[in-house]
């Protein structure tokens, strides 16, 4: 019913999400899995995300009444415009737990751009950046 493995997290990852490594704290990490002759198993982390409401992803697509993703979806014109540094030092600034996607309207996709802080003026300030229309929360 319960074991444990070793994860190994390189500094800029953790870095990136130490506050998500917390005890008590559920999250959903992704990587490589380390086999050698000498040691256990372990795994390389590559990403580390917050408290997953559904790890089981290949379910959602047969279900009809599929949840919408929760986050902050920002839209842009394309993956070179401006305003993209200016959503990194917002996010450095508040750094939190909510997710940040990007849809890039010259590409059509949607890419993640990591994690912030959920508030009025997170929004507020997102929707100066980026224009009132572009700028959508779902909880």
């Amino acid at each position: 019913m319960s074991a444990s493995i070793e994860c190994i997290v390189f500094s800029k990852l953790f870095a990136d999400r130490a506050m998500l490594l917390q005890p008590g704290n559920i999250v959903l990490i992704r990587g490589r899995l380390s086999l050698r002759e000498d040691r256990e198993p372990s795994v390389i982390c590559e990403t580390i995300e917050p408290n997953p409401s559904n790890i089981y992803k290949d379910t959602e697509k047969n279900n009809p009444q599929k949840k919408q993703r929760s986050g902050i979806f920002v839209r842009l014109s394309s993956t070179d415009n401006k305003k993209i540094r200016k959503i990194e030092l917002l996010k450095d600034i508040f750094q939190g737990t909510f997710p940040v996607y990007c849809y890039y309207t010259d590409s059509k996709v949607y890419k993640p751009m990591g994690y912030i802080e959920l508030n009025d003026a997170v929004l507020q300030e997102l929707k100066v950046i980026c224009g009132e229309d572009n700028v959508v929360l779902r909880k």
